[in-house]
């Protein structure tokens, strides 16, 4: 699907659960530093009465406190979409009106595909066709989405979703285990938890190629998967303890459906808010981030890896993850308890990590 603008043609794969429409490039644009200073925050009108973009300049909240610029949209709710944030960290050497404008230029295009019913949606990712030119800085070639987080001094709509700048490897990763996976290795190379919803554009990317061919490989990555970001799970000591808003429980009923029977499947999911800490993928053997101060009692995963057809059901920790071996009277169970929208506990009929695994439903 291709996107005319006033200044390029553009177009943009946009991947948010099941959905995914394509177009091909993007042009780099540098704004011109204004002559005289400028006052936080500047509101453009992108979009005559339909799309405005308010700029402020403020402090991350990272160790360090470096500057940073937050692009705020204004336009996205007409159309049921969520308002978006981008956050780009502020380089020592530049000026403080010397704000970039590929945010601009990203939203106005991302909004004409909105405007034709397209969903941006929590954990989604937006993939820049071949050819395309930079974007934020040369490593970055999409965007993930990612639950806005507080920034002090922005003033953000409800619901707002951070735009996060990211590599190639790491859309790679996205593709095999969802956003939250992206989120742990982003958490790790800054130091912040739970994760930073700024762009660092002298970062590295935090997958090498290498890293890549592996996760590929993997067993657990070869089984139909599905992205159900919204439902998070936690080990809270013998218990593993899975959340499914109601929000997202019809969008999981309709994933179970599909997918195929007695044929091991995955589900990736967001990093659990009741966490305070959580597993991060390696080659070998996980890590973990933690909030500052936390015990790592409450430890969230990014996926759920369901055996079925077992002949006993058994619980445990799996790379970032957590397996669930289920017999199919369990698999049974935990199908119908979404289905319906109760609750259920389901027990471990053998040794394993954890003795129960839980299924509950919120608002």
């Amino acid at each position: 699907m291709k996107l005319k603008t006033s200044k390029w043609w553009m177009s943009l794969n946009l991947l948010a659960l099941c959905f995914a429409f394509m177009a091909p490039s993007m042009a780099h644009y540098t704004h011109p530093a204004p002559t005289v200073p400028v006052k936080f925050p500047v509101r453009q009108e992108v979009l005559p009465n339909a799309l405005s973009v308010s700029i402020y300049l403020h402090k991350l909240p990272c160790t360090g406190g470096q500057s940073a610029w937050s692009y705020v949209t204004d336009g996205f709710s007409k159309f049921k979409q969520p308002e978006l944030v981008m956050t780009i960290e502020k380089h020592a050497t530049e000026s403080e009106s010397a704000y970039p404008s590929d945010p601009i230029e990203f939203f106005k295009s991302l909004l004409g595909l909105a405007t034709q019913g397209n969903v941006i949606r929590a954990g989604g990712s937006t993939r820049l066709g071949e050819g395309a030119d930079v974007f934020i800085s040369k490593q970055f070639r999409g965007t993930i989405y990612l639950p806005a987080e507080k920034l002090e001094g922005v003033n953000l709509p409800k619901d707002a979703l951070a735009v996060v700048p990211v590599t190639t490897e790491e859309l790679d990763a996205w593709d095999i285990g969802g956003a939250a996976r992206v989120a742990g290795r982003l958490s790790q190379q800054s130091q912040f938890y739970p994760f930073p919803t700024w762009c660092d554009r002298s970062r590295e990317s935090v997958f090498s190629q290498g890293e890549m061919q592996v996760m590929k490989i993997e067993p657990v990555s070869q089984a139909p998967t599905a992205m159900i970001y919204g439902a998070g799970i936690i080990a809270d000591k013998d218990k593993l303890s899975m959340s499914v808003p109601q929000a997202v429980r019809d969008d999981l009923n309709q994933k179970l459906i599909e997918l195929p029977k007695d044929t091991p499947f995955r589900l990736n999911l967001s990093l659990d808010p009741r966490a305070n800490a959580y597993y991060v993928w390696e080659v070998q053997q996980a890590t973990a981030v933690a909030a500052k101060g936390s015990d790592a009692s409450l430890m969230s995963g990014s996926f759920v890896m369901v055996m079925p057809a077992m002949k006993t059901s058994q619980f445990g920790p799996y790379k970032d993850g957590f397996m669930l071996m289920l017999t199919n009277e369990d698999l049974d169970k935990f199908k119908e308890a979404v289905s319906s929208g109760k609750d259920c506990v389901l027990e471990s009929t053998t040794n394993g990590a954890y003795k129960t695994f839980e299924v509950k439903f919120s608002k």
